[in-house]
């Protein structure tokens, strides 16, 4: 047991010192939240108002194409076309481009976001369901006032027996991240017990060992040595990632932090009123309601067991 030790410490306190480990434990972490929050960063920022052009030589759209003044506004008297509409002030023209006035196209200086894309749709979806009740003698005044109602009527969330919101997709998303962090950081490790084998054997230095210690304990004390490298090298990400997404999420913008923080203290808000909440705040809000100590610890045990 002794001659285990040995080598177990020998083999922790050689590739501790070394600078690839101290390298990949400050980077990795690091790389890591800033690319998350930078994602949340960019996709909490709100998509400017857009305003585009109509080419609508059926006529339509025109009744049943609504604007919505604080995120995409439709004019259909621009006289603008293909070659001129951003010189008139407009983000992009929307023009059909079969005889059928079924498929369109929106032509714009730079790739519209798919926020833009889903909206757009959205918006000609209900231009055509309005069209269709018009015909069935519905005024567009009561088709607007069944929209409106019929957006917010029923809402549907999930909570669990602790009335915390669940989110299928989160948690998903985490199982799925776990295990090929488990399976890559298996693999990584796993090299480093056959590299420094194949090391000994090319220095000879196998040999020498060998002479007093049996195979089965330098392999042991190699594994049991690895593989506390590797739990060190987690214990140390998971407290960096901890205190840098501390850090992180203070650079986040006000509003968002506002929400989660409702979100936190009232958590039914969000299965009551989603929709006063962005996407980023719920994102957060998900993250924060996860049981974080059983998914660390499990993590760990696959990753020892492994």
């Amino acid at each position: 047991m002794n001659k285990i030790w040995l080598v177990m410490k020998r083999e922790y306190v050689t590739r501790v010192r070394n600078k690839t480990f101290l390298l990949s434990t400050i980077l990795l972490p690091l790389v890591m939240v800033l690319f998350i929050t930078g994602a949340v960063f960019f996709a909490a920022r709100p998509e400017g108002k857009k305003k585009i052009a109509v080419i609508d030589k059926k006529g339509s759209l025109e009744n049943f194409l609504k604007s919505d003044t604080s995120k995409m506004i439709f004019d259909f008297n621009s006289g603008a076309d293909t070659s001129n509409f951003s010189q008139k002030g407009f983000d992009g023209l929307l023009y059909a481009v079969d005889s059928t006035g079924q498929h369109f196209l929106l032509k714009t200086q730079k790739a519209a976001s798919n926020e833009t894309m889903d909206r757009l749709r959205d918006r000609l979806s209900n231009a055509y369901v309005s069209g269709k009740l018009l015909e069935k003698n519905i005024t567009i005044n009561q088709i607007d006032s069944i929209n409106k109602a019929s957006s917010s009527y029923y809402t549907v969330d999930n909570t669990d027996e602790k009335n915390k919101n669940v989110n299928s997709s989160v948690n998903a998303g985490i199982g799925f991240a776990s295990g090929i962090i488990i399976y890559i950081t298996m693999f990584i490790f796993g090299a480093m017990v056959m590299r420094g084998v194949m090391e000994e054997k090319t220095t000879r230095i196998a040999e020498v060992i060998i002479s007093s210690v049996k195979p089965f304990q330098l392999m042991m004390g190699k594994i049991l040595g690895i593989g506390a490298v590797g739990l060190t090298q987690m214990l140390l990400w998971i407290i960096l990632i901890f205190l840098i997404s501390t850090a992180a999420f203070t650079f986040l913008p006000t509003d968002v932090l506002e929400q989660v923080k409702h979100i936190q203290s009232n958590p039914g808000m969000m299965t009551s009123n989603p929709g006063q909440y962005s996407a980023a705040a719920k994102g957060i809000a998900n993250l924060t309601n996860l049981n974080w100590p059983l998914i660390l610890g499990c993590f760990l045990f696959y990753f020892l067991g492994g």
